[in-house]
């Protein structure tokens, strides 16, 4: 779903929680409460709690269709976290009760509403009209999109199939592939279709050009199959990647008011985060050295912006002979990880120390993450486009954080470069505070980290 789509959604019900609130007061007290005690300001903090609860349960992830019963399950889960995050929010700032009466009665309004709201929506997107896709190529990136469109047909996509060029266009024939290129124009004709993927590994001199104008002008629609991947899985797709791809397309923005904005949003949280966590740290910090011997803080080398090497500080979560064999990535259940640095690395309290790295100015609080300069050497050499990523500040935080796991293998480290390469093609203000809010998330349920 478009990002439109999302905002629409979320704007739209907040309107309807902030009207269950109001029916709340309204059916308690009266509506001449509303103005005359401050209601409705009381409103808007209970409308922002039960959207982030909302969050934190996956109910605004558009890109697969809940069922029913999934949906009823994540919605009570949500209401109830929104009763959590109010008792919490009254007692920290009293001003804000509004009586447990008032929030009982918004409560079941809500969950009554928005459930059969999501219901209907939920049957709107399943019953769309079917888009008829039908994939130019049969190489890696067109098996992938196979892959995924078939995983979406709830989405309304119903995928037609593969043509494939002279040479099979680097693929291998499967019972996707319906034809060639050159039956482009009678296959969309024939089986109806909507939208034509371009997605061959090698379009010099195979694209079926005059073809693909007379299907464009005859109103199909003409996708690009790296963007359909990206819009899909949220990373870019750089095994077949050309260079001149990136260079002519959308993104890749670097403007003043951005570095300014993105400066003054680290510094900000920065200094929260080190006033807010100061106690947790200073605990974490005492038990790093309570359960295993040596220091509780950890610095290392890493390649930042620019290719400037700094020093990162961490809390340590691994023993101090870790690296008497030479330096290696972390693996699943890496023996050299202490019981407690097992914890921190999982909540993420390992990576609080450097958010005094954010307020030195050698890092960011959402960005790519900086590397080792043992392994940036011999990832740059085996993994294209991987030094473009040194063209921002490194993050504490990011994309391919909150999305992928740790990586293991250079597999592992092309999937999160390709996360890391979509941040910074759309990064800005907004998307720096969703990956933060994903963060969170991953912080507190432990979703997505190892």
């Amino acid at each position: 779903m478009s990002g439109r789509f999302r905002a629409g959604v979320v704007l739209l019900e907040a309107a309807l929680f902030f009207a269950g609130y109001v029916f709340g007061v309204v059916v308690r007290l009266g509506s001449d409460t509303l103005e005359t005690e401050g209601y409705a300001w009381k409103a808007l903090v209970m409308v922002l709690a039960t959207q982030a609860a909302l969050f934190y349960n996956g109910l605004y992830d558009f890109r697969s269709v809940t069922p029913s019963r999934t949906l009823f399950v994540r919605v009570v889960s949500s209401l109830v976290l929104t009763s959590v995050l109010l008792a919490l929010l009254f007692y920290v700032i009293p001003g804000l009760f509004v009586g447990r009466g008032i929030t009982f009665i918004a409560i079941l309004f809500n969950l009554l509403f928005f459930t059969l709201w999501r219901v209907a929506l939920s049957r709107f997107m399943a019953s769309r009209p079917l888009r008829r896709v039908l994939i130019l190529g049969t190489g890696d990136l067109a098996q992938e999109l196979v892959t995924l469109l078939k995983a979406r047909e709830a989405l309304g996509y119903r995928l037609i199939g593969c043509l494939a060029g002279g040479n099979n266009d680097g693929g291998t024939p499967g019972p996707e592939v319906v034809g060639t290129y050159d039956q482009l124009p009678e296959i969309c004709r024939r089986h109806e279709v909507d939208t034509v993927v371009v997605a061959m590994s090698d379009r010099r001199g195979n694209l079926p050009v005059v073809d693909l104008l007379d299907l464009k002008f005859a109103g199909l629609e003409i996708l690009d199959g790296g963007n359909l991947y990206e819009q899909f899985t949220e990373k870019l797709y750089i095994r077949e990647l050309k260079p001149s791809a990136m260079i002519f397309s959308d993104g890749f923005r670097r403007s003043d008011i951005r570095k300014v904005t993105k400066r003054i949003l680290d510094l900000v949280v920065a200094s929260i985060g080190l006033v807010v966590a100061g106690v947790p740290m200073a605990i974490t910090a005492l038990l790093v050295k309570l359960t295993s011997p040596g220091p509780a803080i950890y610095a290392q080398e890493r390649v930042g912006e620019f290719g400037r090497v700094f020093t990162i500080y961490k809390f340590r979560s691994m023993r101090t002979d870790s690296e008497r064999d030479g330096a290696k990535l972390a693996t699943r259940n890496d023996p050299r990880v202490t019981p407690f640095g097992n914890f921190i690395r999982k909540t993420r309290l390992d990576e609080l120390p450097q958010l005094f790295n954010v307020l030195r100015g050698d890092m960011s609080l959402v960005g790519p993450r900086p590397e080792r300069p043992v392994f940036h050497i011999k990832l740059q050499r085996e993994i294209p486009f991987f030094r473009q990523r040194l063209f921002v500040k490194p993050g504490v935080t990011g994309l391919a954080q909150v999305k992928f796991r740790y990586a293991e293998t250079a597999e592992d480290m092309v999937e999160k470069l390709q996360y890391d390469l979509a941040y910074i093609k759309h990064m800005g203000l907004l998307y720096d505070l969703q990956i933060i809010l994903e963060t969170a998330k991953v912080m507190i349920f432990r979703r997505g980290a190892r």
